[in-house]
C-alpha cells in the first residue's frame, strides 16, 4: 500500500471518530455532572504551644498558665460527628536537670473541666505518654467557633524532686472527627 494512501485513510478515519456528525447550532441537551468533594476540616486560629508551672513547693500542686487558648472556626464534619481534643506525652518521663535524683511523669499532669462555646464542658484527664486523652468532645455536627480560655493543666505535688532547675516535657494535640 502506498504510504500517501494509508496516511490519507487514516486521516479520514480520525475524523471520523472526532466528528460525530454535522450539528445544526444551538446544541442543548449535553448534561454535564459536576462534583465538589468537601473533606473534614477546621481552622486552628489559636492553640496553646507552652505550659508552665513556678513550683514553689513541691509538696502542693501546682497550676499551669498558658501560652493561648484554643479556638477552632470553620469546622466541617460528617453528617453526625463530633470534634475531639485529645493530648498525648511525647516522651515517658520529663527530663530532669543534672543530678535529679526524680522527675516528672506524664501522669503528673492533669487537667480539670474547662468550658468551651457553645455550653460544652470540657473532660478531666490525666496525661499519658501511650495513649491520646480527651481534652474535649463537642456535640454532634458542631457549629460555629469552637473556643476555649480556661483549661488548667496542673502540675502533681512530688516531693521527691530533689534538685531546682527545668524540668521539660512535650506533648502532641490530636485533633478528631469522631462518630
Amino acid at each position: 500500500m502506498n504510504k500517501r494512501f494509508a496516511l490519507l485513510l487514516g486521516a479520514c478515519c480520525l475524523a471520523g471518530s472526532v466528528f460525530a456528525g454535522t450539528q445544526s447550532l444551538p446544541i442543548t441537551g449535553f448534561t454535564q455532572t459536576m462534583t465538589a468533594t468537601v473533606g473534614e476540616q477546621v481552622t486552628i486560629n489559636d492553640m496553646p504551644n507552652q505550659v508552665g508551672w513556678t513550683v514553689n513547693n513541691v509538696n502542693v500542686a501546682t497550676a499551669g498558665t498558658a501560652n493561648g487558648t484554643f479556638q477552632f472556626t470553620n469546622i466541617v464534619l460528617g453528617n453526625g460527628r463530633k470534634f475531639r481534643v485529645s493530648i498525648k506525652a511525647s516522651t515517658a518521663a520529663f527530663s530532669a536537670p543534672l543530678g535529679a535524683g526524680a522527675t516528672y511523669l506524664p501522669g503528673d499532669v492533669s487537667w480539670g473541666v474547662s468550658n468551651w462555646s457553645g455550653g460544652v464542658l470540657g473532660t478531666a484527664g490525666i496525661m499519658s505518654d501511650t495513649t491520646f486523652n480527651t481534652i474535649v468532645e463537642s456535640g454532634a455536627n458542631p457549629a460555629g467557633p469552637f473556643n476555649c480560655s480556661d483549661l488548667v493543666f496542673t502540675l502533681a505535688a512530688k516531693p521527691a524532686i530533689d534538685r531546682a532547675g527545668a524540668y521539660i516535657i512535650t506533648a502532641d494535640y490530636r485533633l478528631d472527627s469522631i462518630p
